[in-house]
């Protein structure tokens, strides 16, 4: 029996392939046109690790979460209409929520760009050292730097290995208060909906499922809208090469 998403995935697959060989073309045409004094100030270790780790978050934004996403802000904006529709008021609270949600979200995508880059750039210091000592192995050898150069290369993994620190921590904050400001929000449309059973005799099955429902939806839509930001790393790929 055929897969009835067999379509879907198979244009998925090729949609991705096209995008897979737009980048490379791109990037490669950009490389060739710069001239001798570019290369002289970019190290090949540098752009090499830039343009590796930038590829994997522009994958990571325009693959199948690209199509995750689509569906999840249909199924938030259809929620919000029935939502409307159903039990207005109890929707009205719940999106007097959603600022709050688009904030916390929003200082997460800060974050992981501030020290996405901070992160690329030290690797980017430590593969330049690694570059320069093993193409010039035989100097270093003779002049017996390879403490020295040892000791460089830990310093700048170090700095990695810190910022790597300083990375998990900063997300490890801002993802409490993303569960706080996402708890926060359902308790008071959970305190609400029992204000409107108790008041207006409304239906309590009808108040969890619009809840549970709802803001199965609403988080989900909120962290694909971050996940296809990374998408824009692709101009931090376009910004080394322009320079």
């Amino acid at each position: 029996m055929e897969d009835p998403s067999g379509g879907a995935g198979k244009s998925r697959l090729q949609t991705n392939g096209v995008h897979g060989l737009q980048y490379p073309k791109e990037i490669n045409g950009a490389v060739l046109h710069k001239d001798v004094l570019w290369f002289d100030q970019h190290s090949p270790g540098d752009i090499i690790n830039n343009l590796s780790d930038n590829l994997n978050s522009i994958e990571s934004g325009i693959g199948t979460r690209l199509s995750d996403f689509n569906q999840n802000i249909s199924g938030f904006l259809a929620g919000i209409i029935i939502g409307f529709i159903v039990k207005w008021k109890l929707a009205l609270v719940a999106c007097a929520t959603l600022p709050f949600v688009v904030i916390a979200f929003s200082l997460f995508g800060i974050a992981f760009k501030y020290f996405h880059n901070k992160e690329i750039n030290a690797y980017s210091r430590a593969c330049t050292v690694s570059n320069e000592v093993l193409s010039s192995i035989r100097t270093v050898v003779a002049f017996g730097g390879e403490k020295r150069e040892s000791l460089r290369y830990q310093k700048e993994l170090t700095s990695a290995e810190l910022m790597g620190i300083k990375k998990a921590t900063a997300f490890g904050s801002v993802g409490g208060c993303i569960g706080l400001v996402i708890f926060s929000s359902a308790a008071l449309v959970f305190w609400f909906g029992v204000k409107l059973i108790r008041d207006e005799n409304a239906d309590p099955g009808a108040v969890i499922a619009y809840v549970l429902f709802g803001f199965h939806h609403y988080k989900q839509f909120i962290e694909y809208v971050e996940n296809a930001k990374t998408s824009t790393t692709f101009f931090n790929v376009s910004i080394l090469l322009s320079k």
